[in-house]
């Protein structure tokens, strides 16, 4: 029998119906298709739950439907319920059928994300809210408070990606997905954008769902992880492991422990085994 704490908390009732509070996914089942409309990868039987205050991460290996996945979660994939394709999105209750302002998805390619005729500050400030942290706090935050008043083509690709991270996080959705946000910085760099999208995440109580193929970013940051497998020539199956949830200041300390070590083996034996 499913208790209550099982099935995740709720909000308040609405019109006398009960609304699951979370983002969730039930038995989904989505066809990728190429443009000879031919299926060229299958999400099958797909289930994960996402909550505010967690941080999640997604592990696959390349071409295992991972951005495809996002995309879903974030409503710019619609995911048709004929044929063999299946399942449910919800958030907070509600079927996902389209972009809404409760998800925020920090895209892989960064160029087509930034609005070259728009200063960096502008492009931030274009996600503003109430209650949202300042632009200037933030960029200062991901180190580019300095470029402000430039536009994008004459930052690298490493300060456009914290651009489009800065507008995530002035945004304060209720759920930020992001599509390996820090492929493109240095060591120094991803430590310090990781270390503040997990202090935004509890200060504003988001939930973040992490792509990256950085194993030991993934088991030291998230609560826990989902792996995304390709185990037929076009299946992707998803699976769950736990991780460290950030029990250690930093990577380097956690990698000192058993526990991060087991946890380690684990989830690299679920990616590559």
């Amino acid at each position: 029998m499913t208790t209550e704490a099982q099935r995740g908390p709720r909000l308040p009732s609405v019109e006398g119906a009960r609304r699951e509070l979370g983002l969730h996914v039930r038995s989904l089942t989505h066809e990728v298709r190429d443009r000879q409309g031919t299926v060229a990868l299958t999400l099958r039987d797909i289930s994960l739950e996402l909550y505010p205050g967690q941080i999640v991460a997604l592990l696959g290996t390349s071409g295992c439907g991972k951005s495809t996945l996002l995309q879903l979660l974030a409503g710019l994939t619609r995911s048709s319920q004929t044929g063999s394709q299946k399942g449910t999105i919800t958030v907070d209750g509600d079927d996902v059928v389209g972009p809404t302002e409760k998800v925020f998805l920090v895209f892989q390619d960064y160029s087509e994300a930034v609005f070259a005729w728009l200063t960096v500050r502008k492009n931030i400030a274009l996600a503003t809210r109430q209650n949202s942290p300042s632009v200037e706090e933030i960029a200062a935050r991901l180190g580019i408070g300095e470029l402000l008043d430039k536009h994008p083509r004459t930052l690298s690709g490493g300060e456009q990606q914290r651009v489009q991270l800065a507008r995530a996080l002035v945004a304060a959705p209720r759920y930020l997905l992001l599509d390996e946000p820090t492929a493109s910085l240095d060591l120094g760099l991803r430590k310090d954008v990781l270390d503040l999208v997990a202090e935004q995440a509890k200060q504003k109580n988001f939930a973040s769902l992490l792509v990256t193929h950085n194993l030991d970013e993934a088991v030291y940051i998230a609560d826990h992880i989902y792996v995304l497998h390709r185990r037929a020539a076009r299946d992707a199956t998803l699976t769950r492991c736990e991780g460290f949830g950030r029990a250690a200041d930093t990577v380097a300390e956690a990698q000192e422990s058993k526990h991060f070590r087991s946890l380690y083996r684990a989830v690299h034996d679920r990616v590559f085994g």
